[in-house]
């Protein structure tokens, strides 16, 4: 500072304190993933999920025996757990073929926050339509360390006209 009559800092000191506050925000960025677990599977179609299951259940397994694999320890019908029923999709008739292309099936819970930046529009779309996941009317809720807590009543609001119109 300048004068003792100054009552805020110069420009190099707020750039300095800037430059400080910025590395410290650089330095702490992306510390919050280290307590969430990320989840690694982005596949959606339910029969991969299935036969990624069946091979982490069958390395598993191996992993418990505390002998190396030979020739003869091999499963000889370890093929038909990868084997797929289902027709090809390119023989079936053109009204069949309609139906496919009906709404994906989501697997994924699309209100769970920490799965929203692997949403894809149509996903987001929907969770824009159906609006945020409401509890039950009799669910009791927490203080806070002011007492306070959330309400059910808040769900919905009474108009100056006696009209109880849905906050949604």
């Amino acid at each position: 500072m300048s004068g003792p009559g100054r009552k805020y800092p110069s420009g190099s000191l707020k750039r300095k304190k800037k430059q400080e506050v910025n590395e410290e925000k650089e330095a702490l960025s992306g510390s919050i993933f280290k307590y969430y677990k990320r989840n690694t599977s982005t596949s959606r179609n339910p029969d991969e999920l299935a036969i990624v299951l069946v091979n982490d259940q069958t390395n598993a397994n191996r992993k418990d025996d505390d002998h190396t694999p030979t020739e003869d320890d091999v499963d000889i019908n370890m093929d038909d757990i990868n084997v797929s029923d289902h027709e090809p999709i390119f023989n079936s008739s053109p009204i069949e073929s309609t139906s496919i292309d009906e709404e994906p099936v989501i697997t994924v819970d699309i209100y769970d926050p920490i799965n929203w930046g692997s949403l894809d529009n149509k996903a987001r779309d929907i969770l824009v339509e159906k609006g945020p996941k409401r509890e039950e009317e009799n669910t009791t809720y927490p203080l806070d360390g002011n007492l306070r807590h959330f309400a059910y009543s808040h769900y919905s609001r009474k108009m100056s006209n006696g009209e109880v119109r849905d906050r949604r």
